[in-house]
């Protein structure tokens, strides 16, 4: 299930140029990266945020097992290989697993040993870690990380830049397999599905570039992201940025 026309606008628009690191200058996203992975009490407090918008207040503050957001300290190797096998470093390190036990959700992970952020598994997470380091960060050095003037500007960068609100529902898993660009879901909704996304040929290649898991998939409007909520979900689960 992609995204309708309303939020291939926006990707095209909006997400690309503002909110993905991964189009970013090798060097920004390098220093974004270790934005993130030295502020686990950032993320701490995010996690918090998020569990509290998630369910309430109460849930939170209650303590309860099985309500309160979990922040489970485990060795490394008694978590995922896979996350081994990306990050060897934490291999005989001790761990925190922040993890939603409503959804049934891990967040992110954090090193113990080096107090460092491994991986930020949701979403809006990284949305926001992303959008603090834009803030504080960015704004310091502006001016000294314009392109070259004589560099040609991709597709992706000549898109007009969407400027309001916009809306989306983070679902971690949609069924699409991790190899999928976001230039194959474009195709699937135009060809698969018969959407008329009117995006050229040529765009989509370039959107080939990049994952679609990358990509922050969102709408122009509320209504449309309410189309995404699932079963347990509630206006609460929608991010408004």
């Amino acid at each position: 299930m992609g995204p309708d026309k309303k939020a291939v606008a926006l990707i095209l628009a909006f997400g690309f140029i503002i909110l993905l690191p991964t189009l970013m200058k090798r060097r920004e996203r390098d220093v974004l990266e270790e934005f993130i992975e030295s502020r686990p009490e950032l993320l701490d407090s995010l996690a918090r945020d998020l569990h509290i918008k998630r369910h309430g207040e109460e849930a939170y503050y209650r303590g309860e097992g099985g309500e309160t957001l979990e922040r489970i300290k485990q060795k490394a190797e008694e978590y995922n290989e896979a996350l081994i096998r990306e990050h060897p470093e934490i291999k005989g390190h001790s761990i925190t697993v922040y993890h939603d036990p409503i959804r049934g959700e891990d967040l992110a992970v954090v090193d113990n040993e080096t107090d460092k952020v491994v991986a930020v598994f949701n979403n809006d997470l990284k949305f926001q870690m992303s959008d603090v380091w834009q803030r504080d960060y960015c704004q310091q050095g502006e001016g000294s990380h314009s392109q070259s003037s004589t560099a040609t500007p991709s597709l992706i960068s000549r898109q007009p830049l969407f400027q309001g609100k916009a809306y989306r529902v983070d679902i971690p898993n949609w069924g699409i397999p991790g190899h999928a660009t976001a230039g194959d879901i474009v195709r699937f909704e135009q060809e698969e599905l018969g959407n008329e996304l009117d995006v050229p040929a040529a765009l989509i290649k370039e959107l080939d570039k990049y994952r679609y898991s990358d990509v922050i998939w969102a709408t122009k409007d509320k209504a449309d992201a309410e189309y995404y909520l699932s079963e347990g979900m509630t206006e609460a689960d929608i991010s408004e940025f």
